[in-house]
Order: structure tokens, then C-alpha cells, then sequence
């Protein structure tokens, strides 16, 4: 019996916790106590603890899963490591690439897994797509729009929502994002907001003949 811990019962966290599969939820651990209440109402067999020590401290945890705010990614993911817990974590994995690489490496040394979350790689047709590029020809240009959602404060919409069209452009187009050109960022944000609302990124893919890219993002948008 493969044990884990939820580390956030949020709006994700809650998602998560329902779409377990084969795993067996053993803890939930979250530092509101209004949430608390809500998990223990939800699964009434599940042990609840604001501790992040409680759950790190358990032998019986095998993994953890991290679905917290953005900027504690990092952190939880390194404690439960060093904690030697198998990590799936909500994205972004840290706030730079310095950070995701001091993870995978802190991972391989323990001989952990350490996933992070991007859902959209997963669903069917962004799969059939992936299996079928070569029937598409020659891709002249590539344009996504991602709008709406949550606007949140704890990140910004790149990181929130571009992650998502990056991390589909990098499963189509194995490592061509660490060798994109003429990149572009242009940001805006609504005046009383304090994280970027708005997000225009541009860029070449370095496909045979360069394909563009243009991905819009928004939280405004549709009003």
C-alpha cells in the first residue's frame, strides 16, 4: 500500500485529493484550520494536521504532494527530499531554473521521483496531437490564446497560465524551447493589481524553417 500526504486542501488541493487512483491518502496537511475542517469532513478516515513536520516525520509516507502557494514550491519540495518522500508538486516547480535543477539533482541523489504537474500534457488530445504531428506537414506558425482563469497574487500569469502552453510546446518539440530566438516579452498589469494581468510572449521554435510562436495570455480577458 503506496501511502502518501496532500500538502494545501485548496482550490487544486481538493481536485488532487479526489483523483488519487491507486494511492492511499493517508494525510492532509494545510496551515488553515478552516480547511482542516473541510478535509476531515471530506474524508472522514484521513488524518488532518497543520504541521508540515507531522507529515515529513511519518515513516509510513511515501510521497507528498505539494499544492501550495507559488513561492513555497521550492522550499516544501526540498524539505520532503531531504526528507526522503517521493515529490509530485504543483507548477511551477521553483521561481528560477536554478532552484528546478537543485531539485532534479537533490532527487537523483536520494533516488527519488520528483514530478512536476503539467496537467495538459496528460489529456487525450493534446496526446493524439503529439502522436500525430507528422500528419499536420509543415507547421507555418503556432499561435495560443489562454484566457481568463484566477487572477491570483502570488504569482504572475506566466508563470500561472504560460507554463501550461510552454511545457505543450516542449512536449511536441522535445528541448527546441532551450533554443528558441527573437524572443519577445511584453507585460501589462490592471492598475490595482500587483503581479502582471496581461502577457504577450513571442518567439521563434528552431524547427528546419524557423516557426513562430506567439502565445497571449490574460486573466482580464474575456471581461
Amino acid at each position: 500500500m503506496f501511502q502518501i500526504a496532500l500538502i494545501g486542501y485548496g482550490y487544486w488541493g481538493q481536485k488532487i485529493a479526489r483523483h488519487l487512483g491507486r494511492f492511499t491518502l493517508k494525510t492532509i496537511c494545510d496551515t488553515s484550520l478552516d480547511r482542516l475542517q473541510e478535509a476531515q469532513r471530506d474524508f472522514k478516515d484521513v488524518q488532518v494536521t497543520p504541521s508540515i513536520a507531522t507529515v515529513l516525520g511519518d515513516p509510513e509516507i511515501q510521497a507528498v504532494l505539494i499544492i501550495t502557494p507559488v513561492n513555497t514550491h521550492y522550499a516544501l519540495a526540498k524539505q520532503a527530499l531531504l526528507a526522503n518522500k517521493h515529490v509530485f508538486v504543483e507548477k511551477p516547480l521553483g521561481a528560477c531554473l536554478v532552484q528546478a535543477q537543485e531539485l532534479y539533482t537533490l532527487a537523483k541523489q536520494r533516488q527519488k521521483i520528483l514530478h512536476c504537474d503539467l496537467t495538459f500534457i496528460y489529456s487525450a488530445p493534446i496526446r493524439w496531437i503529439q502522436e500525430n504531428l507528422g500528419m499536420l506537414g509543415d507547421v507555418l506558425s503556432i499561435t495560443s490564446r489562454r484566457l481568463g482563469g484566477i487572477c491570483r497574487e502570488d504569482t504572475n500569469i506566466l508563470y500561472d497560465l504560460g507554463l501550461h502552453d510552454l511545457s505543450i510546446l516542449s512536449f511536441f518539440y522535445p528541448n527546441a524551447l532551450c533554443a528558441v530566438t527573437h524572443p519577445t516579452l511584453h507585460q501589462t498589469s490592471h492598475p490595482s493589481h500587483p503581479t502582471p494581468t496581461s502577457t504577450y510572449l513571442n518567439f521563434y521554435l528552431p524547427t528546419p524553417k524557423p516557426t513562430p510562436v506567439s502565445i497571449n495570455l490574460s486573466w482580464l480577458s474575456p471581461l
